[in-house]
């Protein structure tokens, strides 16, 4: 919040821009880190909701297809009626693209993933569950590696190219969610990658897709700001 600020009211020669740019880029990368952490822990707040399947896809869609490059390409088969996830949607997304993303990463030449959503068999049926599964053709995972690939900061990819906390977030936010994660995968044929997570009949939340509420009743008033957190109450007063 301070960079935004600064950066709006001065001008920066080339050089200081370079250092506002990496200050911004390091404390993104803290940001990340802190969460991923968070979510392996399974201390992350989560405000679990009633999830469509397809309108999770279709979002999930719009984020990633540019992720993917012209080699690779996504098969979604995804439920449109039925049982809804009961889950943290904004955490559930997260997860799904980083695996998305891994399974990307899995197939250098280019291949399909694969993404189905079904329900998944229980033997308590009072408490329902659906089953995300992500699937690629790649290079697989060896069993000693398969074997630790949910260890946070372990990772098979080169510097820079990964913090190893992917997989270990995603397992941390299945099982907090009241689910959890399997993983199989073969070297040479590919990975699956299931997610069981908690399902309801509860109808979906409806997400708002215009954007902020209109803030015309805020013109030329005076507010108040609240928190225990000095650098908090500066930023955001700034801010106006």
């Amino acid at each position: 919040g301070g960079i935004s600020i600064l950066q709006r009211r001065l001008t920066f020669g080339e050089r200081e821009q370079l250092v506002v740019d990496q200050m911004r880029h390091a404390a993104t990368q803290g940001t990340e880190l802190v969460r991923r952490m968070m979510a392996f822990g399974r201390q992350q707040d989560l405000t679990p909701d009633s999830v469509d399947p397809n309108a999770l896809c279709e979002a999930v869609a719009g984020l990633v297809n540019h992720s993917l490059g012209g080699t690779h390409s996504v098969a979604w088969s995804c439920p449109r009626e039925g049982l809804n996830l009961f889950v943290d949607r904004g955490q559930l997304e997260l997860a799904l693209m980083n695996l998305i993303i891994n399974a990307r990463d899995a197939m250098a030449d280019g291949g399909e993933i694969t993404v189905t959503i079904e329900a998944a068999s229980q033997p308590d049926a009072a408490e329902p569950k659906l089953r995300i599964r992500v699937s690629d053709t790649g290079e697989g995972i060896p069993e000693e590696v398969l074997a630790r690939v949910t260890e946070p900061f372990f990772t098979t990819k080169e510097p820079g190219k990964g913090t190893g906390l992917g997989l270990s977030m995603v397992s941390g936010f299945a099982h907090q969610s009241g689910g959890e994660m399997r993983i199989e995968s073969a070297v040479g044929k590919g990975t699956t990658i299931e997610l069981i997570l908690p399902a309801t009949e509860a109808k979906a939340a409806i997400i708002n897709h215009d954007g902020q509420a209109q803030l015309d009743w805020l013109h030329e008033k005076r507010l108040m700001i609240i928190d225990d957190d000095d650098a908090v109450r500066t930023v955001l007063a700034e801010q106006f």
